[in-house]
């Protein structure tokens, strides 16, 4: 079943083995006819015609079979996309140079905005996002681990790029239909753009949502060949570039803040910064000025400080690089907001005017992060190997890595933790420098490890932390996608070979290193004061809360984190503070640790948790909610749950296993108000995720848990 707002991030390997001869046997397609629309399209605004191969002077149709030559596209799942991949060569589109592209699991690709096409889909042009579309058949296809369809792009580096789909089901709520092939093709020689079809067996696409055309990075402006119809088996269309251009475009784009890529960066507290910025010509007409302007602000927006520049004049497609030599000096570590504006009179794009990035300030040992600690999405790696990782620019060489720590999800297996050189494709990760194995990490905490002394020291360059998954891993890890700081786009993936990361500039992974000059001290943090001490603590009667603090200080003055964990599992928010409520019958263990990032000191509370009454006539405190829990979690192979009934009802607790199968009836039939304990027992079945259930008439609880084996 496909559930239109729940979005995976699991991601399957897909297997390579499919070659397609380009013939069309009668007896074996279902061979479609032509649609009643016209065979010849445009022109648009800019000048694109587009010609069938059912016109006297329009393309041939002459599949070209590149699953045996070109790059399996991994990664594709129900409504998704990878990328960006690189063209090797600068490909014309519209008034424009493209050289990246990403592709769409439903049958399209884009070239920059952000974005994603799902049914329903629209009819191009359409000003939402993405734009900057070439659909050669969007419908909502079917990428799964068990499911036949694939997808491959090959490039010859110098004029030549062909992407196809390939053996393509089309999603349907009683099971996948049909075999659809078709593919697109990017000439360099004339700035052309020809979609082919090959074979397409029986299997409608679901409600004839189908989208084909190509719009530019506006969405203003484009091409409609087909909605809502089907084009016909061996036909191609072809995209003409217009010979002669008569519309202007004035479009002036912010090409770059503090870097060419416009990535996080790191900068010591203190120290000058050097501001940067470039601005590029994207339209077809020079402009004779402008003005640009480069801000430094705080995550709430709140500007620190900025300056302004009149610029002169650009040719298009060119650029001119703007400098403010000691803009801003951080005075206290901290993350802020690099932002660059360019402003043209009767710019037609104005979406691509501002380009914001991070930067980080910091006092050595300092730990280097993009990461706001809250992982808003998990990611995996399914029956495979792989790895996702960031990059750093240290602000000072040489620096020595002295640990490094990953988000962990939900723990499935073991994995490694990575620091890699920059020598690799693309100036990403290569060499691993060091690395260890990760071995039983807690799940929704973060996984550390610390760095040999001097077994790191980075003398230049770029970076990269790491971790990575071997074949039957189910570990998952956490993605940072809600950063009110920003995006870094330094992030990076393995599925084979490392290349950027698909989610560059939509999310961060919670991957982090602390850093110091060689030779240079780190002092651990030191708890000083706790409320409640943990001596006048002894009981607590169920269902209160306690309110707790800490208090702690860093020798070295860095930034410090607290770890609240109850009953080994994480609670809490990285506070010094936390307000607890005591729902768990027996011996409690509420424990806080507070950690630089290297080192750690703790303090732990061991409370004995009973039903009581107060002084005085007042009654028995009963529970005020329906609730469920477990403890331990993870647990091997038994676990004990405590639930909650504030009255007396029918109340049947029950485990589930992630099938939705009832796999375990603990309790059934009438129960007291009050506090309730069941075993369970996993012993009979496998590693892996189970959620305990407890229903009532008029309430049903669910707690999740982890059987590791």
């Amino acid at each position: 079943m496909k559930h239109w707002f729940l979005f995976s991030l699991l991601v399957a390997g897909l297997s390579v083995g499919f070659a397609k001869s380009g013939s069309n046997p009668a007896d074996v397609w279902d061979v479609r006819t032509p649609n009643s629309l016209d065979t010849q399209w445009g022109p648009d605004q800019f000048g694109y015609i587009a010609k069938d191969s059912n016109e006297p002077d329009g393309p041939d149709f002459g599949w070209i079979d590149i699953s045996t030559i070109g790059t399996p596209v991994s990664g594709l799942a129900d409504d998704n996309f990878v990328g960006p991949f690189n063209i090797g060569w600068t490909f014309r589109y519209y008034w424009y140079d493209v050289s990246t592209f990403s592709i769409g699991s439903n049958g399209w690709m884009k070239f920059s905005t952000a974005g994603q096409l799902a049914q329903p889909i629209p009819q191009l042009p359409n000003s939402a996002a993405p734009n900057d579309v070439i659909a050669p058949y969007a419908a909502d296809w079917f990428f799964g681990p068990s499911d036949p369809s694939e997808c491959f792009w090959w490039t010859n580096n110098v004029d030549t790029l062909i992407i196809s789909w390939e053996n393509v089901t089309a999603w349907a709520q009683g099971g996948n239909l049909g075999n659809h092939n078709f593919q697109m093709i990017l000439s360099g020689a004339d700035s052309s753009i020809t979609f082919q079809y090959g074979t397409s067996t029986t299997g409608d696409v679901s409600n004839n949502n189908i989208a084909i055309g190509i719009e530019n990075l506006t969405g203003g402006i484009g091409i409609s060949n087909f909605f809502g119809a089907y084009p016909a088996n061996s036909t191609a269309i072809k995209f003409y570039y217009p010979e002669t251009i008569t519309f202007q475009v004035h479009d002036l784009a912010m090409a770059g803040v503090q870097n060419p890529g416009s990535q996080g960066v790191f900068i010591l507290t203190g120290e000058t910064l050097d501001a940067w910025m470039r601005v590029r010509n994207a339209g077809n007409q020079q402009e004779a000025s402008y003005t640009a302007n480069y801000a430094v602000r705080q995550t709430n927006n709140t500007l620190i400080v900025d300056d302004d520049y009149t610029g002169t004049t650009i040719a298009p497609a060119g650029t001119q690089d703007i400098e403010f030599p000691g803009l801003w000096s951080p005075s206290s570590d901290g993350v802020f907001r690099l932002v660059g504006t360019v402003t043209l009179t009767g710019d037609l794009f104005t979406a691509n005017n501002t380009v914001r990035t991070e930067i980080h300030a910091v006092t050595l040992p300092g730990e280097l992060l993009y990461d706001d600690g809250l992982a808003e999405r998990t990611w995996s790696w399914a029956g495979g190997e792989g790895g996702m990782g960031m990059g750093f620019v240290p602000p000072v060489y040489p620096c020595e890595v002295i640990s490094v720590r990953a988000f962990v999800g939900e723990l499935g297996g073991d994995f490694q933790l990575q620091i890699l050189d920059d020598d690799g494709a693309n100036g990403g990760p290569g060499t691993i420098l060091w690395s260890t194995d990760i071995v039983g990490a807690t799940p929704n905490a973060w996984a550390s490890a610390t760095v040999p002394d001097s077994a790191v020291i980075i003398a230049d360059g770029e970076f990269f932390a790491a971790w990575y998954t071997v074949a039957g891993s189910q570990v998952t890890f956490g993605i940072d996608s809600t950063s009110g700081q920003g995006i870094s786009r330094r992030s990076w993936e393995n599925a084979g070979g490392w290349a950027e990361n698909r989610l560059l500039n939509e999310a961060d992974v919670m991957v982090r290193v602390t850093i110091r000059e060689p030779g240079q001290v780190n002092n651990p943090p030191v708890i000083t004061a706790a409320s409640p001490l943990p001596d006048t603590l002894d009981t607590v009667c169920f269902n209160r809360t306690i309110d707790f603090s800490v208090l702690a200080e860093d020798p070295d003055g860095q930034t410090l984190d607290y770890q609240w964990v109850h009953n080994g599992n994480n609670v809490g928010t990285n506070s010094p503070t936390y307000s607890h409520r005591f729902i768990t019958l027996n011996q409690n263990t509420l424990m806080c640790r507070v950690c630089d990032f290297e080192f750690c000191d703790s303090i732990t509370w061991t409370p004995w948790v009973m039903i009581c009454s107060d002084l005085g006539d007042e009654p028995e405190l009963l529970p005020t909610d329906f609730v469920i829990s477990a403890f331990p979690n993870p647990f091997n192979p038994t676990t004990t749950i405590d639930f909650s009934l504030p009255q007396r009802t029918e109340a049947r607790v029950v485990v589930h296993n992630l099938a939705g199968q009832e796999v375990a009836v603990l309790q059934d039939g009438v129960l007291n108000a009050g506090v309730h304990r069941v075993a369970f027992d996993g012993a009979n079945l496998a590693s892996g995720t189970y959620f305990a259930v407890l229903k009532t008439p008029t309430a049903e609880r669910i707690t999740k848990l982890l059987l590791l084996k």
